[in-house]
C-alpha cells in the first residue's frame, strides 16, 4: 500500500497545518508549568520533562481543553502523548529519554523506504513500524478462516487484554536460588519465520490436526519483508512494535477530547470513523474506545498463540516456578531444551535469592518488579494465586499450532 505522489503531497501539507496549532498547545502547557525543558525535535514533535504532578494522561486532559479538533491519547504506560486528527497524527510529546530510541527507528525507516515513497517522519515506535509494514504490503490483507476464535486464548478467569496473548504460570513462595531465563527477541524470531503475511486457519475435523493455509506474497512483498526483518533485529522497541502493528488493538484505550463539538473517531474493528454525540460544552470528555484490527492480524495471532504454547511447553519441561511470555524461572538451573530445539536463543535475565509474590510481582537477586514495594515496604505476600487450570481449561495450550509452522 505505497503512497502515491499526490497522497504524499497531501500528507506533508496537512502536517504543516497541524504543526502550527500543536505549537500553540505546547506553549500553553509550558506556560502552565505542566511540562518543562521543552525542545522541539520535529515539525510536530517535542521532547519534554513532565511535571511529576502530571502524568501524560493528565496532560492529555489539559491539552484537550485547548482545541476542539481531534483527540488526545496517552502513548502506552505514560510514555508520551499523541494528538490524533482523523487518521493522521497532529502532534507528539515525548520524554527526553525516548529521543534516541525514536531517532534509531526513524533512521531504519529512512534506510529501508526509498525517499520518493517515504511519508513524513513518525515519532513513535508504533508509527515507524506501521510505515514499514504499509510499505511492504502491496495489497490489503483480508482475514479469512477462523483465526480470531481459534488462535486467541480463551482461559476462564484470565484477563482479556494484552495478557490474553501470553502464557502465565506462577508458584508463589520464597526460594533459596532462582534463575530466570529469557528467550531473546522471542516474538521477532517467530515473526521472521512466517511463510507469508497472509494466512487462514481452520479447525480440526474428525480428530485431524487444525489447518494453517498460507497465502501468497504479492508483487515484491517478500523482498521488502526480508529487508525490514534484516534492519530492525537489533532495535528492541521497534521490533516489539512490529508485532503490535500486525496485531492491532488488543483492548480499549482511553482518549480525551474537548466536549464542545461532535467528534468522529474510529470505534469498531472495521476501522470506520463514526460520529459520537457531544457532551455539554466546556467539559473534557474521557472515553474508552476500541481501535481497528492490525495490518496482518491472523499472522500476529498465530505468533502470539505459538509463543504461548512454546512458553507453556518450556515451563513444564523445567518445572518453572514463574513463567510469562518468553521467560521461565527455575530452581535447578535447567535451560529449556524446547527453545534450543527450535533454534531460539536464550540467556540469563535474573539470578539469586527470590521471592515470587504474585503474577507480575517478584524479586530475584537485586532486581524486582515496579510494584514489588508499596511506600518503601514489600507488599503483603499474595500467595492465594488461582489454582492451576484444569486440563479442560488449558485446552488453548494443548493444540500445538506452533508445530504446524515452526518445525
Amino acid at each position: 500500500m505505497i503512497y502515491t505522489p499526490s497522497e504524499l503531497e497531501k500528507l506533508y501539507a496537512r502536517r504543516s497545518k497541524y504543526a502550527t496549532e500543536f505549537g500553540k498547545i505546547v506553549a500553553h502547557l509550558e506556560r502552565e508549568s505542566i511540562i518543562r525543558n521543552v525542545v522541539q525535535v520535529g515539525d510536530i514533535a517535542y521532547c519534554v520533562k513532565p511535571n511529576p504532578r502530571f502524568p501524560f494522561s493528565a496532560i492529555c486532559r489539559e491539552a484537550a481543553g485547548q482545541t476542539q479538533s481531534g483527540f488526545f491519547a496517552d502513548i502506552g504506560e505514560n510514555s508520551g502523548l499523541r494528538w490524533q486528527m482523523g487518521n493522521a497524527v497532529g502532534g507528539i510529546l515525548l520524554p527526553h529519554s525516548a529521543r534516541e530510541e525514536i531517532k534509531a527507528a526513524q533512521d531504519i525507516v529512512s534506510r529501508v523506504i526509498p525517499a520518493h515513497e517515504r511519508p513524513p517522519l513518525a515519532w513513535t515506535n508504533g508509527g515507524n513500524a506501521r510505515q514499514l509494514v504499509r510499505w511492504v504490503i502491496e495489497k490489503e490483507i483480508k482475514h479469512v478462516g477462523e483465526a480470531e476464535d481459534l488462535l486467541t486464548p480463551a482461559i476462564p478467569g484470565e484477563d482479556v487484554g494484552e495478557r490474553a496473548y501470553q502464557y502465565h504460570d506462577c508458584k508463589p513462595g520464597k526460594y533459596a536460588g532462582l534463575v530466570m531465563y529469557d528467550a531473546e527477541a522471542f516474538y521477532f524470531n517467530l515473526i521472521s519465520r512466517a511463510k507469508a503475511l497472509r494466512l487462514s486457519v481452520y479447525p480440526s475435523k474428525n480428530g485431524s490436526k487444525p489447518a494453517i493455509c498460507w497465502g501468497e506474497w504479492q508483487g515484491q512483498e517478500y523482498e521488502k519483508w526480508r529487508e525490514v526483518i534484516a534492519h530492525i533485529g537489533e532495535t528492541k522497541l521497534l521490533r516489539n512494535a512490529l508485532w503490535g502493528v500486525l496485531l492491532g488493538s488488543s483492548g480499549n484505550r482511553f482518549i480525551y477530547t474537548s466536549a464542545a463539538k461532535k467528534e468522529a473517531r474510529r470505534t469498531d474493528e472495521t476501522g470506520v470513523w463514526q460520529t459520537i454525540p457531544a457532551s455539554p460544552a466546556g467539559r473534557i470528555r474521557q472515553e474508552e474506545v476500541h481501535f481497528a484490527g492490525g495490518m496482518a492480524r491472523a499472522l500476529a495471532l498465530l505468533v502470539g498463540r505459538g509463543g504461548a504454547e512454546i512458553c507453556a511447553e518450556a515451563s513444564s519441561e523445567v518445572s518453572s516456578v514463574y513463567s510469562t511470555l518468553d521467560s521461565v524461572t527455575v530452581t535447578n538451573g535447567a535451560v529449556p531444551k524446547t527453545w534450543k530445539s527450535l533454534g531460539l536463543p536464550s540467556g540469563i535475565k535474573e539470578k539469586g535469592m527470590g521471592n515470587i509474590v504474585a503474577r507480575g510481582v517478584w524479586q530475584i537477586g537485586p532486581n524486582h518488579t515496579a510494584d514489588y514495594y508499596d511506600k518503601g515496604k514489600i507488599i503483603p505476600a499474595r500467595y492465594e494465586c488461582p489454582a492451576p487450570p484444569s486440563p479442560v481449561e488449558r485446552r488453548f495450550y494443548t493444540s500445538p499450532y506452533y508445530k504446524l509452522w515452526l518445525l
